[in-house]
């Protein structure tokens, strides 16, 4: 059995969306799990009219902690040998767990499907399906790190199908205290105990970005918050060989990602204020190495701080 874990907050626009895409699923050995994490809108409403008419469901009521620990409570109640995530403003293809149980029989610890992201065209992370060894794990994480994107592998916990096993008796659980990049430091636990794992070429979930988004808010308070997905990613390497690197073009990534989300300019401007004056990222600016394509301009200016510059530069790039 499959259990599928949904925390839910204030998700009433598009609950029903995500949650038909989940009964209607080709493969039915599922337990669906909502986790209500203490929503003040219609949201409990829904669930409830869900779970009527679906016995595959249980709804979980809680006291709002965050989407972290709402999973964690998923987890928790999970009856099923196998565990993924859906958020509860995105949604399924209607084969997309059955997609999933068609690779597990290869003895892969961990599936991962691609996605589609609501504002972005079509794209594929790797160019065709593809069993990773613990090697091309490294090798994938390594590249992760000179070039961060939004569109990978082992970023996101939802696309995902990891074994209950590894995750329960592990003890591997999401950070409470954290409010973005959880998910990958998730994933950087849970590939201690990988062996094998499984890329399927195929787009089996859609990643919708709202302007409502808690997550996208967070990077505008946590503007150094990368900082741990960094380290989390380079202790699973067992080196710190990329951390200058990785730091610089993680910076750059979310300076440019601002103007993206379209945030007020005092905002961005505070953020970006943040990340440049960080004795961390200026250290590692020394050392940075751009790949093709990468702006020359951007870490010029961080170096030297000149904030109305950098924004400028931002903007352009963000087009």
């Amino acid at each position: 059995m499959i259990s599928v874990i949904v925390p839910i907050y204030n998700a009433q626009d598009y609950l029903r969306r995500c949650l038909d895409s989940i009964v209607n699923q080709t493969y039915k050995d599922i337990e669906i799990l909502l986790i209500d994490d203490g929503s003040t809108d219609n949201s409990r409403k829904i669930c409830h009219e869900y779970a009527k008419r679906d016995t595959r469901i249980d709804v979980i009521h809680k006291l709002n902690a965050g989407t972290s620990a709402a999973r964690n409570t998923g987890i928790y109640l999970s009856k099923g040998d196998f565990i993924t995530f859906v958020d509860a403003d995105d949604f399924l293809e209607l084969d997309a767990i059955e997609t999933f149980i068609d690779y597990c029989w290869l003895g892969v610890d961990l599936v991962m499907g691609d996605f589609f992201i609501s504002n972005k065209p079509p794209d594929y992370i790797l160019n065709y399906t593809k069993i990773l060894y613990e090697a091309d794990i490294a090798d994938y994480l390594q590249s992760y790190l000179k070039r961060p994107s939004g569109h990978a592998l082992f970023v996101y916990c939802w696309a995902n199908l990891y074994k209950a096993s590894i995750i329960k008796e592990n003890n591997i659980r999401f950070n409470t205290d954290m409010h973005i990049f959880e998910d990958g430091i998730f994933n950087m636990k849970y590939l201690k105990h990988v062996k094998l794992a499984g890329y399927v070429r195929k787009h089996i979930y859609h990643y919708v970005i709202n302007d409502h988004q808690t997550a996208e808010r967070w990077i505008f308070k946590e503007p150094l918050a990368f900082k741990n997905i960094i380290s989390a990613v380079c202790m699973y390497l067992r080196s710190a060989n990329y951390i200058e690197n990785a730091s610089t073009s993680f910076a750059i990534k979310q300076m440019i990602r601002y103007f993206s989300l379209g945030g007020e300019r005092e905002e961005i401007k505070q953020a970006i204020n943040t990340i440049i004056n960080d004795y961390g990222i200026q250290t590692c600016l020394r050392y940075y190495q751009r790949s093709k394509g990468d702006s020359w301009l951007i870490p010029f200016l961080m170096r030297r701080k000149w904030i109305n510059a950098i924004m400028w530069a931002c903007k352009r790039r963000a087009r």
